[in-house]
């Protein structure tokens, strides 16, 4: 299947880039997320123009094999000798037999397949980096929350100090106190919400929007959260596999050492003798100019070439170039080791987050449940502003770290889906390219 041309690949960036924006009436889910930042984010594009470089590449090796023709024409209107002629040569060059260009398209090949791999996986980064700042823009709302939920306690709190102080019933203290956690909580408030901000401007910069667009939050639309995995892992063998088929990263370094000993064999194979057809014909609207007064002249030769020896030059090439090769065959290897180290690391990272989400879950139960003890005893004064603050704090602490702790699990999952060559949230593989 052949390629569209690259004029119009812009086209339909461009096309692209013209997608309307969200507005807030409308709800965002991972999956439009995912979609919309491969349709009109810059790095998508950049993955296409990728493979358009390489299939330049490619065409250039493939030269070699195909015929050269040149016309050359040339009129001489003044002259001492002789009034004014017309001459034109046509010449037509044709490789029979060149062993070594046969390397350079096999390696050819293997680049092109190489390029092929590495942008899908810029495709598939861009996935990731839009789930993780998806997962990051849910957390920051969740704390936000949580700071939303602390100040209104703390202020229903100083609401009663107060009224309670004026009755005489308390110590103007216990009013301070309560000042100070409702200005704390406050405080809260405005950290928590300007990391919501940050965590939307760089989600919906993945997702195009212009910095005018980034400014004005009241069109940014509302996140569905994505509903939670319960599936575990795969035995470690099965994903390891798994990885080693998947990986675009991994198959396109073993591609370019595959090209790199394609590349090593070049030199030996230039020994080898070369044969050309070559064709030449001309014509002159003066014949007196030639030797046996033809307008026309052609001729056609086969012409055999060997370069016996070259300074050795080409030796030198080849143990330059086997030396790349052993390099690449090198870089394989350790990514193969560190494969097994990136899957153990993040099985590992994998089940201390979910351990972690399952004893915040339990301390935010505690802690809502004391908390609510708390205030209903302080509201029959039967315990002070000093506690009822305490018992506050620890619920909006225990909040914060179930928030963290469910987006590390959501983190890990994504490190350990990237590791295996999945696709975020179970997405569909952006088609590869196809070549030419």
């Amino acid at each position: 299947m052949r390629r569209p041309p690259s004029w119009l690949s812009t086209i339909l960036v461009a096309l692209a880039l013209g997608t309307p924006w969200l507005t807030a009436a409308e709800t965002l889910t991972l999956d439009a997320a995912l979609k919309r930042a491969q349709s009109v984010n810059e790095n998508a594009a950049i993955a296409r123009e990728r493979m358009v470089q390489a299939d330049g590449a490619k065409r250039e090796a493939y030269a070699e094999l195909l015929p050269n023709l040149s016309l050359s024409a040339s009129y001489t209107p003044w002259s001492s000798q002789e009034d004014s002629y017309f001459d034109g040569d046509l010449a037509l060059s044709l490789r029979l037999f060149d062993p070594s260009s046969i390397p350079r398209v096999r390696q050819a090949n293997r680049l092109v397949e190489a390029e092929r791999l590495d942008a899908g996986e810029i495709h598939r980064a861009l996935a990731f980096d839009t789930a993780n700042s998806f997962y990051l823009t849910l957390a920051a709302d969740s704390l936000e929350q949580a700071a939303i939920r602390r100040l209104e306690v703390a202020e229903e709190a100083l609401r009663q100090a107060r009224l309670r102080a004026d009755a005489g019933l308390v110590e103007r203290s216990t009013v301070t106190r309560s000042q100070l956690e409702s200005a704390t909580a406050r405080t809260e408030l405005i950290r928590t919400r300007s990391g919501t901000l940050k965590a939307r401007y760089a989600l919906f910069y993945l997702l195009g929007a212009e910095p005018s667009q980034l400014q004005a939050d009241n069109t940014w639309p509302a996140l569905q959260a994505p509903s939670e995995s319960t599936d575990k892992p795969a035995p470690f063998a099965d994903m390891l596999a798994e990885a080693g088929r998947l990986r675009g990263d991994l198959l396109a370094t073993q591609e370019r050492a595959t090209a790199a000993r394609f590349a090593a064999e070049e030199p030996l194979t230039d020994t080898l003798p070369k044969f050309f057809l070559r064709a030449e014909g001309s014509y002159t609207d003066n014949a007196t100019r030639t030797f046996r007064g033809d307008t026309t002249d052609w001729r056609a030769s086969l012409v055999a070439s060997w370069d016996l020896y070259d300074g050795g030059a080409r030796y030198g090439r080849r143990e330059r170039l086997a030396s790349v090769a052993r390099e690449q065959a090198l870089i394989v290897e350790a990514a193969r080791r560190r494969l097994g180290l990136e899957l153990s690391n993040s099985l590992s990272d994998f089940a201390t987050a979910s351990a972690a989400v399952e004893q915040a879950q339990v301390r935010v139960t505690v802690a809502r449940q004391n908390a609510e003890e708390i205030r209903i005893r302080f509201q029959q004064g039967l315990s002070t502003a000093l506690e009822q603050a305490d018992a506050n704090v620890a619920e909006y602490e225990a909040q914060v770290e179930l928030a963290r702790s469910r987006f590390n699990q959501q983190q890990a999952q994504l490190t350990l889906d990237q590791v295996v060559g999945r696709w975020p949230a179970g997405q569909a593989p952006v088609p590869p390219e196809s070549t030419p």
